[in-house]
């Protein structure tokens, strides 16, 4: 039998997808090309996860070191309730003279029963004492779309996200469960 060369090559996707494989990863990298695949715990909703894929960097400026950014995006797991997880977009960027990172997320998250919303998008504004994108803490300030601010957080990386089942979250639905309460319902 012969194959097409695209042929072999939709069937390696697939493979790669069925496998759970991505090519090109690492924790902390910071190589062109590669990426991070980091998943983070919210100490203001313990259930809660950020779950991030971070890509190449871009230099930001012309100066040497220059300051670069990163671009992120993931899930936010348990943001309106248990077993959602609204899609996350996010920038970080860093200093290497200055020595610090920034990072915007948010996630984007319009919920409710049909009639009545019941969860916001959840927006962060946090900073890490080194300029890498995947730090093991991030310090933040968030608040919901409902104008409810959560106060200073942190978000920690967690060691084994293989071994945490938050981080493996999938939502299969676009509604909030009854009774939720989690960081972007309202309160």
């Amino acid at each position: 039998m012969k194959y097409s060369t695209q042929s072999l090559i939709l069937v390696s996707g697939a493979l790669s997808l069925l496998l759970g494989t991505v090519t090109h990863v690492a924790a902390d990298a910071n190589e062109e090309g590669q990426v991070a695949l980091v998943c983070y715990q919210w100490d203001a909703f313990p259930s809660e996860r950020m779950r991030v894929s971070i890509r190449k960097p871009a230099a930001i400026t012309e100066t040497v070191p220059a300051q670069v950014e990163w671009g992120l995006t993931g899930k936010h797991v348990g943001a309106c309730g248990e077993g959602t997880a609204p899609a996350l977009r996010g920038t970080i960027v860093a200093d290497e003279v200055v020595g610090t990172a920034h990072m915007g997320i948010y996630n984007i998250a319009v919920r409710g029963d049909g009639d009545t919303e019941s969860c916001r998008t959840v927006n962060w504004n946090c900073s890490a004492p080194a300029p890498v994108r995947a730090p093991d803490t991030w310090l933040c300030e968030s608040r919901n779309e409902f104008d409810v601010y959560q106060g200073a957080s942190t978000l920690t990386k967690i060691t084994d996200p293989a071994g945490d089942p938050l981080c493996g979250v999938f939502e299969t639905a676009t509604s909030s469960p009854a009774g939720a309460v989690a960081s972007g319902t309202e309160l």
